[in-house]
């Protein structure tokens, strides 16, 4: 007897080393037959640089427009560092799976507007979720699988292709650093 496949969606956590965590969405489509299952993590951050329309950030900022867009993928030493760290941290929760063919998309961009500026930060992290079955289904007694591997944080710099991914600011750092300077680095 086939079950259908579980969709599952989560939220899991991502620290970053900015003050503030970001929320994550989190689906994976489990089907313990084949214990192996395609996981999708979204994280999405906007924050608001907020200004008077005069003033030094208000020049620094008038017209300050950029986006950036990088797809990295399971070859590239950023995403295969990134791997590691997260079934560390799927092995620190004590749980069996494990995740690999991972695929990041990252993309940022500035929006400037009369009196305020939006940084917008999106990561979106596509993969496999292996050895998550612990007891496979018989006939008489369900199967057990593994959800530990749900909570996990990959703290510090994840740099792909010179941009740190996991820390939001060294975007703008590295895009717009007289702004980063003049709202303090934070």
């Amino acid at each position: 007897m086939k079950a259908a496949p579980a969709l599952i969606a989560l939220t899991a956590m991502l620290l970053v080393a900015v003050p503030n965590a970001w929320g994550a969405t989190l689906t994976a489509f489990l089907e313990p037959e084949d214990n192996e299952a395609t996981i999708t993590v979204s994280y999405l951050q906007t924050f608001t640089i907020r200004h008077d329309g005069e003033g030094m950030l208000s020049e620094l900022l008038d017209g300050e427009a950029w986006e950036i867009e990088r797809k990295f993928y399971p070859d590239d030493p950023g995403v295969i560092n990134l791997t590691e760290r997260i079934n560390s941290g799927i092995l620190a929760e004590r749980s069996t799976a494990k995740v690999d063919a991972l695929n990041v998309a990252f993309s940022s961009s500035m929006s400037p507007r009369a009196d305020s500026s939006d940084i917008n930060f999106k990561i979106d992290i596509s993969g496999n979720l292996v050895d998550f079955v612990i007891k496979e289904e018989d006939p008489t007694v369900p199967g057990i699988i593994d959800m530990g591997w749900r909570h996990f944080a990959v703290e510090g710099p994840v740099v792909m292709d010179g941009i740190d991914i996991n820390t939001p600011f060294s975007v703008l750092e590295d895009n717009s650093p007289d702004v980063h300077e003049a709202i303090g680095g934070t």
